[in-house]
Protein backbone atom coordinates (compact mmCIF):
# COMPACT_ATOMS: atom_id res chain seq x y z
CA UNK A 1 0.00 0.00 0.00
CA UNK A 2 2.78 2.34 0.92
CA UNK A 3 4.41 1.65 -2.37
CA UNK A 4 1.23 2.49 -4.26
CA UNK A 5 0.78 5.68 -2.22
CA UNK A 6 4.33 6.80 -2.93
CA UNK A 7 3.90 6.19 -6.64
CA UNK A 8 0.67 8.19 -6.60
CA UNK A 9 2.32 11.06 -4.75
CA UNK A 10 5.25 11.06 -7.16
CA UNK A 11 2.84 11.13 -10.10
CA UNK A 12 0.99 14.07 -8.60
CA UNK A 13 4.24 15.94 -8.01
CA UNK A 14 5.33 15.30 -11.59
CA UNK A 15 1.97 16.48 -12.84
CA UNK A 16 2.24 19.68 -10.81
CA UNK A 17 5.72 20.28 -12.16
CA UNK A 18 4.53 19.75 -15.71
CA UNK A 19 1.60 22.14 -15.20
CA UNK A 20 3.88 24.70 -13.56
CA UNK A 21 6.42 24.38 -16.38
CA UNK A 22 3.70 24.75 -19.01
CA UNK A 23 2.36 27.84 -17.26
CA UNK A 24 5.83 29.35 -17.02
CA UNK A 25 6.44 28.73 -20.72
CA UNK A 26 3.06 30.25 -21.59
CA UNK A 27 3.76 33.25 -19.39
CA UNK A 28 7.19 33.70 -20.98
CA UNK A 29 5.63 33.64 -24.44
CA UNK A 30 2.97 36.15 -23.54
CA UNK A 31 5.49 38.45 -21.90
CA UNK A 32 7.65 38.46 -25.04
CA UNK A 33 4.90 38.95 -27.65
CA UNK A 34 4.23 42.66 -26.98
CA UNK A 35 7.89 43.51 -27.63
CA UNK A 36 7.53 43.07 -31.39
CA UNK A 37 4.72 45.61 -31.95
CA UNK A 38 6.53 48.11 -29.74
CA UNK A 39 9.63 47.78 -31.88
CA UNK A 40 7.55 48.17 -35.07
CA UNK A 41 5.79 51.21 -33.64
CA UNK A 42 9.14 52.75 -32.77
CA UNK A 43 10.34 52.23 -36.34
CA UNK A 44 7.14 53.79 -37.75
CA UNK A 45 7.56 56.86 -35.55
CA UNK A 46 11.15 57.29 -36.68
CA UNK A 47 10.09 57.01 -40.34
CA UNK A 48 7.30 59.56 -39.82
CA UNK A 49 9.70 61.92 -38.10
CA UNK A 50 12.19 61.60 -40.97
CA UNK A 51 9.47 62.22 -43.57
CA UNK A 52 8.25 65.28 -41.68
CA UNK A 53 11.80 66.66 -41.58
CA UNK A 54 12.20 66.11 -45.33
CA UNK A 55 8.86 67.82 -45.95
CA UNK A 56 9.93 70.85 -43.90
CA UNK A 57 13.24 71.02 -45.78
CA UNK A 58 11.50 70.90 -49.18
CA UNK A 59 9.01 73.56 -48.07
CA UNK A 60 11.79 75.82 -46.84
CA UNK A 61 13.66 75.34 -50.14
CA UNK A 62 10.56 76.18 -52.18
CA UNK A 63 9.90 79.28 -50.12
CA UNK A 64 13.47 80.47 -50.68
CA UNK A 65 13.18 79.83 -54.41
CA UNK A 66 9.90 81.78 -54.53
CA UNK A 67 11.45 84.72 -52.68
CA UNK A 68 14.47 84.71 -55.00
CA UNK A 69 12.23 84.62 -58.08
CA UNK A 70 10.13 87.53 -56.79
CA UNK A 71 13.30 89.55 -56.18
CA UNK A 72 14.53 88.65 -59.67
CA UNK A 73 11.26 89.85 -61.26
CA UNK A 74 11.42 93.13 -59.34
CA UNK A 75 15.04 93.67 -60.40
CA UNK A 76 14.26 92.96 -64.06
CA UNK A 77 11.27 95.33 -64.01
CA UNK A 78 13.37 98.04 -62.37
CA UNK A 79 16.20 97.61 -64.88
CA UNK A 80 13.71 97.63 -67.77
CA UNK A 81 12.17 100.88 -66.51
CA UNK A 82 15.62 102.44 -66.14
CA UNK A 83 16.59 101.29 -69.64
CA UNK A 84 13.39 102.77 -71.10
CA UNK A 85 14.05 106.05 -69.29
CA UNK A 86 17.57 106.25 -70.70
CA UNK A 87 16.32 105.58 -74.23
CA UNK A 88 13.69 108.28 -73.85
CA UNK A 89 16.26 110.74 -72.53
CA UNK A 90 18.57 110.07 -75.48
CA UNK A 91 15.71 110.48 -77.94
CA UNK A 92 14.59 113.74 -76.33
CA UNK A 93 18.13 115.11 -76.50
CA UNK A 94 18.21 114.41 -80.24
CA UNK A 95 14.82 116.05 -80.69
CA UNK A 96 15.97 119.10 -78.77
CA UNK A 97 18.68 119.54 -81.39
CA UNK A 98 15.96 119.58 -84.06
CA UNK A 99 13.87 122.04 -82.04
CA UNK A 100 16.89 124.36 -81.69
CA UNK A 101 17.44 124.35 -85.45
CA UNK A 102 13.75 125.11 -86.08
CA UNK A 103 13.89 127.96 -83.60
CA UNK A 104 16.94 129.46 -85.32
CA UNK A 105 15.25 129.18 -88.72
CA UNK A 106 12.23 131.07 -87.40
CA UNK A 107 14.42 133.84 -85.95
CA UNK A 108 16.25 134.25 -89.25
CA UNK A 109 12.93 134.44 -91.13
CA UNK A 110 11.57 137.08 -88.74
CA UNK A 111 14.71 139.19 -89.00
CA UNK A 112 15.20 138.99 -92.76
CA UNK A 113 11.61 138.45 -93.96
CA UNK A 114 13.18 136.12 -96.49
CA UNK A 115 10.70 133.34 -97.33
CA UNK A 116 13.29 131.35 -99.24
CA UNK A 117 15.69 131.36 -96.30
CA UNK A 118 12.90 130.24 -94.01
CA UNK A 119 11.95 127.48 -96.42
CA UNK A 120 15.54 126.28 -96.61
CA UNK A 121 15.77 126.30 -92.83
CA UNK A 122 12.60 124.26 -92.47
CA UNK A 123 13.83 121.78 -95.08
CA UNK A 124 17.08 121.42 -93.16
CA UNK A 125 15.25 120.83 -89.89
CA UNK A 126 12.92 118.34 -91.55
CA UNK A 127 15.91 116.42 -92.94
CA UNK A 128 17.53 116.38 -89.51
CA UNK A 129 14.31 115.12 -87.93
CA UNK A 130 14.12 112.27 -90.45
CA UNK A 131 17.72 111.35 -89.62
CA UNK A 132 16.87 111.15 -85.92
CA UNK A 133 13.83 108.98 -86.61
CA UNK A 134 15.75 106.69 -88.97
CA UNK A 135 18.48 106.25 -86.36
CA UNK A 136 15.76 104.86 -84.10
CA UNK A 137 14.64 102.33 -86.68
CA UNK A 138 11.80 104.30 -88.29
CA UNK A 139 11.49 103.88 -92.08
CA UNK A 140 8.96 105.25 -94.54
CA UNK A 141 6.92 102.65 -96.41
CA UNK A 142 7.23 102.75 -100.20
CA UNK A 143 3.92 103.40 -101.96
CA UNK A 144 3.55 104.91 -105.46
CA UNK A 145 4.37 102.37 -108.15
CA UNK A 146 4.41 99.48 -105.67
CA UNK A 147 1.86 96.64 -105.69
CA UNK A 148 -0.76 97.08 -103.00
CA UNK A 149 -0.02 94.98 -99.88
CA UNK A 150 -2.87 94.75 -97.36
CA UNK A 151 -0.32 94.02 -94.62
CA UNK A 152 1.49 97.31 -95.31
CA UNK A 153 -0.97 99.67 -97.00
CA UNK A 154 -4.46 100.99 -96.37
CA UNK A 155 -6.48 101.55 -99.56
CA UNK A 156 -8.98 104.37 -99.16
CA UNK A 157 -9.51 105.24 -102.85
CA UNK A 158 -9.64 103.36 -106.14
CA UNK A 159 -9.33 104.57 -109.69
CA UNK A 160 -9.94 102.74 -112.95
CA UNK A 161 -6.72 102.89 -114.99
CA UNK A 162 -5.55 101.31 -118.21
CA UNK A 163 -1.91 102.39 -118.06
CA UNK A 164 -0.90 100.37 -114.98
CA UNK A 165 -1.58 96.91 -113.65
CA UNK A 166 -4.61 96.57 -111.37
CA UNK A 167 -3.56 96.65 -107.74
CA UNK A 168 -0.77 99.15 -108.30
CA UNK A 169 -0.58 102.11 -105.91
CA UNK A 170 -0.95 105.28 -107.94
CA UNK A 171 -1.11 107.93 -105.20
CA UNK A 172 -0.09 108.32 -101.57
CA UNK A 173 -2.63 110.20 -99.45
CA UNK A 174 -0.72 110.04 -96.16
CA UNK A 175 2.69 108.44 -95.59
CA UNK A 176 3.18 105.34 -93.47
CA UNK A 177 6.10 104.04 -91.42
CA UNK A 178 7.56 100.84 -90.03
CA UNK A 179 9.51 100.64 -86.79
CA UNK A 180 11.89 97.75 -87.19
CA UNK A 181 9.68 94.98 -88.60
CA UNK A 182 6.41 96.32 -87.17
CA UNK A 183 4.05 98.60 -89.06
CA UNK A 184 3.75 101.70 -86.94
CA UNK A 185 1.28 103.41 -89.26
CA UNK A 186 -0.01 102.12 -92.58
CA UNK A 187 0.10 104.62 -95.46
CA UNK A 188 -3.26 105.59 -96.94
CA UNK A 189 -3.19 105.17 -100.68
CA UNK A 190 -5.14 105.20 -103.93
CA UNK A 191 -5.05 101.93 -105.87
CA UNK A 192 -5.56 101.30 -109.57
CA UNK A 193 -8.33 98.92 -110.62
CA UNK A 194 -9.15 97.44 -114.01
CA UNK A 195 -11.55 99.24 -116.30
CA UNK A 196 -14.84 97.64 -117.20
CA UNK A 197 -13.28 96.14 -120.30
CA UNK A 198 -10.38 94.86 -118.19
CA UNK A 199 -7.87 95.83 -120.89
CA UNK A 200 -4.47 97.34 -120.31
CA UNK A 201 -2.82 99.37 -123.01
CA UNK A 202 0.73 98.44 -123.88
Amino acid sequence: MKSDSMIEDTSKENKKKEIKLALEEQWAKESQEPEEPREETSLNMEELSRKAQERDEYLDHLQRLKAEFENYKKRIERERAQWADRLLEDFMMELLDVVDNLHRARIVAEETHDVNSYKEGVEMVFGRLLEVLRSRGLERIATVGEPFDPYLHEAILQEARTDVEPGTIIEEITPGYVLGERVLRAPRVKVAVATEEGAIKN
